[in-house]
């Protein structure tokens, strides 16, 4: 089953569902001044073993079509200038991207990614500490 066919499944329209709902059916950046009502949910990073129903919450967010589209743009960017990086190291530089404006949905993120133990939470948040001080 190809990626898209996969996007039709009915355990992925469940899980577009769930995020919609627990982001109250509104775009989740808070800078988005479009008034799109048409929504989209977006994965902050990629798995290449899981199918897109099998993220856990803090990797997907509901962004409006617009939002969608220019977070994709800058991903695809990043891709073309950081050629060189493999999706593991352009996945991080999101975690701490992500740090700057939710710290502790990157720590989520940064512990699912990375596989952390809860102890290694502080380890996490150190590391990610003088990246937010160069605002």
């Amino acid at each position: 089953m190809t990626y898209f066919e996969k996007l039709k499944d009915p355990r992925w329209q469940r899980r577009r569902l769930e995020i919609f709902q627990r982001d109250h059916f509104r775009c989740t950046n808070s800078r988005c001044e479009s008034y799109s009502k048409k929504l989209q949910v977006h994965h902050r990073y990629y798995d290449n073993d899981a199918d897109p129903w099998e993220y856990p919450d803090e990797a997907l967010a509901t962004l409006c079509k617009e939002c969608h589209e220019n977070t994709e743009r800058i991903w695809k960017k990043a891709r073309i200038s950081l050629g060189d990086w493999d999706w593991q190291d352009l996945n991080l530089l999101a975690c701490y991207a992500a740090f700057i404006s939710e710290p502790s949905k990157a720590v989520q993120v940064l512990k699912r990614f990375h596989e952390l133990e809860t102890a290694d939470e502080e380890i996490s948040i150190s590391v990610l500490e003088p990246l937010s001080m160069n605002q």
